[in-house]
C-alpha cells in the first residue's frame, strides 16, 4: 500500500505546500478507484482493454507524458462510444485541484508547451493558467483557462498542420472560422492550439433540437468542403455549434486518396454531416425534402469553391510549399474533386442514408434492450461495443461489414423476443 508520502515523492510534489496533504491524497485514491471501476466497466474483448491503476500512475509521474489514452489496438474495428470519452475525461477532470493542477503544470513545462502558450497568446510575459480540463473523445485533448484572457484555449498532440489550412480556406470562402496555431517541440512533437469556441458539439446539440434549415445548411456546406479537400473523420462531434454557427473542429486529415469510400461507411453509419436527416424517419416528405435542400447546398457550394478554384489551389501551394510533390498531389486532388460530376457524390450520400434507414429499427430495439437489461447485452462483446458506440448519438453500427449484419441483427432480434418473453 503506498504512503502518502510516497505518493507525493513519485508526484515530485511537496505535501507540506498543499492545505491537507492526506486529505488531498485520500481524495486522489477514491478518485482513481472510482475512475477504474467505472471506466473498466465499459470495456470488452481483447481489443478494448482496461485501465490499471499502474497506467494512472504512469500518467501523474511523467512530465512528458501529455496523452491519457484508450487502451485500444490501433487501427483495429473497435469501436468507443460517448460513455467511453466521458469516462476516459474523468480521470483528469475528477482528481482534486491540489493534484492535478501541479501535475499538468509541470507536464507544460517539461513538453515546452507554456511557451508555445505565451507565443500564441502573443504575451510579453507568460500567461497565468488558472484552470485544466481535458475534453477529449479518444484522447486528451487539454482545454486551458487563463487569467488574462476570456477565451480559453485548446491544445493537442497534431501529425499535421492541417487545421490551419482548412480554417484558411474557410476564410476565403467566407465560412465562421477561427484562430489556430501549430508548432514543433523540440523533441520533434507537433502541437496544435486553437481558441476554444464556446458552444455545444453538434452531436449533441442536434439531437436535443429540431433539426433547423439554416443549421442543416450549413451542414451541407461543410460537406462539400470536406469533400473537396478530402477531410476524413468529420464526425459530429468534430463539429460545434455557437451562436447559430458552425465550426469544423480536429481536423487532422486532409486529402485522403479513398475519402469518397469512407464518406459511404460514415454516412451508413449515422456519423456524418446529413445523417441527423434521420430524425425525420416517420416524415418521408420532410425527410425527402431535407434531402433535396441538402443537395441542392452542397451543388451550391462547389459552385462557389469552382469559382475560388484558383485561389484555393494557389494558396496550397503557398501553405505547403510550391515545388514540393506533395503539393502537386494535393492541388491535383482537389482540381479532380471540383471536375467530378456532383450527382455522383449525391448518389453516394442517398446510399449510405438507405442503409442508415434500414439499420435504424435495429439500433433503436439494441438501445432498449440494453436500457432495460444491460447485463444480457454484456455477455456478447459486439453487441455491447455498438449498445455504447451508438448511444447519444446518431451513430447506426459504423463499420459494422455487409456480412455480419445478418448475424448482428439476428442476434437483436432474438434478444428482442426473449425480453418480451420475460415482461
Amino acid at each position: 500500500m503506498t504512503t502518502s508520502s510516497q505518493f507525493f515523492s513519485a508526484l515530485q510534489l511537496d505535501p507540506h505546500t498543499l492545505p491537507d496533504a492526506e486529505k488531498a491524497f485520500e481524495t486522489t485514491q477514491n478518485a482513481i478507484t472510482k475512475f477504474l471501476e467505472h471506466a473498466n466497466s465499459l470495456t470488452f474483448g481483447k481489443e478494448f482493454l482496461p485501465f490499471t491503476a499502474a497506467d494512472c500512475m504512469a500518467y501523474l509521474q511523467s512530465a512528458k507524458q501529455f496523452d491519457f489514452a484508450f487502451n485500444r489496438s490501433k487501427g483495429s474495428r473497435t469501436l468507443y462510444g460517448v460513455p467511453h470519452a466521458l469516462a476516459r475525461q474523468s480521470f483528469i477532470n475528477d482528481l482534486p485541484r491540489a493534484v492535478i493542477f501541479p501535475v499538468l503544470q509541470r507536464k507544460l513545462k517539461a513538453l515546452g508547451l507554456d511557451q508555445m502558450i505565451q507565443a500564441f497568446c502573443g504575451d510579453k510575459n507568460a500567461p497565468k493558467v488558472t484552470h485544466f480540463s481535458d475534453i477529449g473523445m479518444a484522447h486528451t485533448v487539454l482545454e486551458v483557462t487563463l487569467e488574462t484572457r476570456n477565451q480559453a484555449i485548446v491544445i493537442k498532440k497534431s501529425e499535421s498542420d492541417h487545421g490551419m489550412f482548412y480554417q484558411k480556406i474557410l476564410g476565403m470562402l467566407g465560412y465562421p472560422s477561427y484562430y489556430i496555431q501549430c508548432f514543433e517541440s523540440e523533441d520533434g512533437g507537433h502541437w496544435e492550439f486553437a481558441e476554444k469556441i464556446d458552444g455545444d458539439s453538434a452531436m449533441r446539440f442536434l439531437l436535443n433540437r429540431p433539426l433547423s434549415a439554416p443549421l442543416f445548411r450549413q451542414l451541407a456546406q461543410h460537406a462539400a468542403i470536406g469533400d473537396v479537400l478530402g477531410r476524413g473523420d468529420r464526425h459530429l462531434e468534430n463539429y460545434v455549434v455557437a451562436d447559430d454557427r458552425l465550426f469544423p473542429i480536429d481536423i487532422s486529415t486532409l486529402f485522403l486518396a479513398d475519402n469518397a469510400e469512407w464518406v459511404s461507411r460514415y454516412v451508413a453509419g449515422g456519423l456524418y454531416e446529413i445523417c441527423p436527416v434521420i430524425r425525420l424517419i416517420n416524415d418521408p416528405g420532410l425527410l425527402e425534402e431535407s434531402l433535396v435542400l441538402f443537395f441542392e447546398t452542397y451543388r451550391e457550394t462547389l459552385k462557389l469553391m469552382a469559382k475560388k478554384r484558383h485561389q484555393i489551389l494557389d494558396e496550397i501551394s503557398d501553405f505547403f510549399g510550391p515545388d514540393l510533390a506533395e503539393t502537386l498531389r494535393y492541388r491535383d486532388y482537389v482540381t479532380a474533386q471540383l471536375d467530378t460530376d456532383p450527382g455522383i457524390a449525391e448518389q453516394r450520400y442517398r446510399a449510405g442514408i438507405k442503409v442508415m434507414i434500414q439499420r435504424h429499427p435495429f439500433k433503436v430495439m439494441l438501445e432498449q434492450i440494453y436500457a432495460d437489461s444491460p447485463d444480457r447485452v454484456r455477455k456478447d462483446d459486439l453487441l455491447f461495443m455498438y449498445a455504447l458506440a451508438n448511444t447519444r448519438r446518431f451513430a447506426h453500427f459504423f463499420l459494422i461489414e455487409p456480412g455480419e449484419e445478418i448475424g448482428l441483427f439476428g442476434k437483436i432480434q432474438e434478444l428482442g423476443v426473449s425480453e418480451s418473453r420475460l415482461s
